[in-house]
């Protein structure tokens, strides 16, 4: 009878072993083997992606960590199904050789170009907005277009998963130009599950992978519990970060998500970028020290570019990080 006992005991100690480590490796990994903080340039790739890439990599960069490459669903998904990688991979390989990193950016909407755009293949559902011929949108808040995206999403990972030089995906903020008594089939509370379900499903594919929820509109004024209840589905799960599109000196203390990355940067990994629309350049200097010192943020992703200044790059942004010398206060990984 004891020695029946302790064969049992030895059978399931093996049976536990032989199902926590048969997985691949990587299926018991976290982010924190790919973890890179510090400071990314986001490049904006649409046309001339390859030489954009290259003259930004060619700058003086000894103090960033790498850049966010950021594209188009339709530039990826010509028609459904069918991939082109050949412009990311390029832009691996060109991180590569300058002992950089990369996190990639694909967006699923446009504030500028309007539906007629072919910023998401043809065969995804877009909605505009009544009104402002500029906006339109995936509408992802249905669960067949989510299906799609999280499809396109998990080739993207699957590709780079494995390579130590792409570190993360970033996903789209919340903000959406849509008005939900004017578009059918809307609802923030149908567009908060279907973020939530994508995460997830992603999250399993992928848990080397920073996933990076951008995170904007609704503020918690508008819709109490819509950015808080990301950011509770981030922590809980593990692995994604949370970012925002604007970094803007007037709104420090109004915009909710600031106030959620301080709360939770032990826990949950802070990458906000500094796009320039709603900034002054002389502002670069005052968002650097409100990213790293006040709000804690592990990776801060700077604009190339400014509407106002030829050479923002030049002038602010890289002479901003190279005299701090890339300092990030808080760097160990959170998970």
């Amino acid at each position: 009878m004891l020695h029946m006992r302790k064969k049992r005991s030895t059978s399931f100690a093996v049976a536990l072993f032989t199902l926590l480590f048969s997985q691949a490796p990587e299926a018991l990994a976290n982010i924190c083997n790919k973890w890179q903080p510090g400071h990314y340039i986001r490049i904006p790739v649409y046309n001339s992606g390859h030489q954009l890439v290259s003259k930004v990599l060619s700058k003086d960069l000894r103090n960033f960590k790498g850049i966010e490459y950021h594209f188009e669903w339709g530039a990826l998904e010509k028609s459904k199904g069918k991939y082109d990688f050949s412009a990311i991979d390029d832009a691996v390989k060109q991180v590569a050789a300058k002992n950089k990193y990369l996190i990639l950016m694909m967006t699923d909407r446009t504030f500028q170009k309007g539906c007629s755009a072919r910023f998401v293949p043809p065969y995804v559902k877009k909605v505009g907005v009544k009104g402002n011929s500029k906006f339109c949108t995936a509408a992802i808040w249905e669960t067949e277009t989510m299906n799609h995206r999280i499809r396109v999403m998990k080739a993207l990972l699957n590709r780079y998963r494995s390579n130590p030089r792409v570190i993360g995906l970033q996903m789209p903020e919340t903000g959406l130009a849509v008005r939900e008594k004017e578009t059918p089939g809307f609802t923030w509370e149908k567009y908060h599950r279907e973020l939530v379900r994508s995460y997830r499903e992603l999250r399993s594919a992928a848990p080397n992978m920073m996933l990076i929820q951008g995170m904007n509109f609704p503020q918690e004024s508008h819709r109490r519990g819509f950015l808080s209840g990301l950011v509770k589905v981030l922590d809980e799960i593990g692995n994604g970060g949370m970012s925002w599109p604007d970094t803007v000196p007037a709104n420090f203390s109004k915009w909710d998500q600031y106030d959620l990355a301080k709360k939770h940067n032990r826990k949950v990994p802070i990458a906000p970028h500094v796009q320039s629309p709603l900034i002054k350049p002389t502002d670069t200097a005052k968002i650097y020290d409100f990213l790293v010192n006040q709000v804690g943020a592990h990776i801060v992703v700077w604009d190339h570019w400014h509407g106002s200044m030829q050479n923002y790059l030049d002038k602010q942004v890289i002479p901003t990080v190279n005299n701090k010398k890339g300092y990030i206060k808080n760097k160990s990984c959170p998970l």
